[in-house]
């Protein structure tokens, strides 16, 4: 089973090109790409900007938030995302999931277009809605509990099972 994460980009970002999982400094993106790298498998940077971004692109600084986006561009950012995961994904295994960190303003005009679904055959999760943590601190304290749970298993099994 493969667990591949989509991480929400951030406005705030360095002033320089950089790889893309550096590029952008907040802490919430911080928390994010943490869980991305310890609990999932693969990851990718969903960005309004670039679509679907590997993290080790190399980006320029840019301002595009999707708000900033109206319906046709919002239906060429879906279409776009969603060829990218095509892609990205090939062919899966049953089992293997998606999960969606982001917020509302980059999921809801995605997912009402499709995006996560059109040809994907993973099953898609959206924790941050689907457990309610309408709140960045909820959020961010939701993913250490779950970095902090997959790092003490990882330990465990490097252990050989011994506590």
């Amino acid at each position: 089973m493969t667990k591949y994460v989509l991480v929400g980009c951030g406005a705030a970002k360095r002033d320089e090109r950089s790889a893309a999982r550096d590029l952008y400094t907040s802490t919430y993106f911080a928390k994010k790409r943490e869980y991305a790298e310890t609990v999932g498998d693969e990851w990718a940077i969903l960005s309004a900007e670039h679509g679907l971004v590997k993290p080790d692109a190399e980006l320029d600084p840019y301002e595009t938030h999707i708000d900033d986006l109206d319906g046709d561009a919002l239906d060429e950012l879906a279409h776009r995302v969603g060829m990218e995961l095509i892609e990205w994904l090939g062919v899966t295994e049953p089992g293997d999931e998606i999960v969606v960190l982001a917020g509302r303003s980059y999921v809801d005009p995605l997912r009402d277009r499709e995006t996560f679904h059109a040809g994907i055959g993973p099953s898609v999760a959206f924790p941050f809605e689907q457990l309610d943590l309408a709140g960045i601190g909820e959020q961010m304290s939701w993913l250490d509990d779950r970095v902090a749970a997959a790092t003490a298993e990882q330990q465990r099994l490097v252990r050989g099972g011994q506590q």
